[in-house]
């Protein structure tokens, strides 16, 4: 892949849906499918959005 940053970018703008995984305290994955991302810099910072009661929010802090 000769532009993989830009190929990645190009996916990443193309999501309709994301998929978040998180381990949680006793270390069970969960996953959940959220709306496709708000804002992104590059291709390792990508800004989703939830409610603030979400156990995510919980967990990645």
């Amino acid at each position: 892949m000769r532009e993989a940053e830009k190929t990645i970018g190009n996916m990443i703008d193309k999501l309709k849906i994301a998929f978040l995984g998180s381990v949680d305290e006793e270390g069970f994955p969960n996953v959940k499918a959220m709306l496709q991302p708000r804002k992104r810099e590059g291709i390792k910072t990508i800004y989703l959005s939830t409610n603030t009661s979400s156990m995510r929010v919980a967990q990645f802090r």
